[in-house]
């Protein structure tokens, strides 16, 4: 699969569960990906 459409498919799924994902790229540097989920209140169900 090629990463851009690796990325989209990350990024709909997890805008789908209300999170968000980030890229950070510098030359020279590995590709660093933040992810942000929400985390579900004791005894909520997670959707």
């Amino acid at each position: 699969m090629r990463r851009s459409t690796w990325r989209s498919f990350c990024r709909l799924a997890l805008e789908a569960l209300g999170g968000k994902i980030g890229v950070e790229e510098t030359p020279a540097l590995p590709t660093v990906f933040c992810i942000d989920l929400p985390l579900a209140a004791a005894g909520e169900p997670a959707n």
